[in-house]
């Protein structure tokens, strides 16, 4: 028998989880499927010039420290200054 899972790892303080995609009515076409149609629909919104790549799009259940944080540069432009105001300085 063969599985289809989504493992969620966590530090000590939260419970680790396997979710599994497949059920007994489903077979491995069907999840390939839903999943690659998902994920061409996920494409096709962010393909969107007119959709924001928010930096982090969930402030409230965002991690207290982030590695790639400073990439997103959402300090600089939070502090309300622009290129042309600090060349002036």
């Amino acid at each position: 028998m063969s599985d289809l899972a989504y493992w969620r790892l966590a530090a000590k303080t939260q419970n680790a989880k396997i979710t599994s995609v497949m059920n007994k009515k489903s077979d491995e076409d069907t999840v390939i499927e839903t999943a690659y149609l998902g994920l061409k629909k996920l494409i096709t919104v962010f393909n969107d010039e007119n959709v924001a790549y928010e930096s982090c799009p969930a402030p409230k259940i965002a991690p207290r420290y982030n590695d790639y944080e400073h990439l997103s540069r959402a300090k600089e432009w939070l502090s309300g200054e622009d290129e042309e105001e600090q060349q002036d300085d």
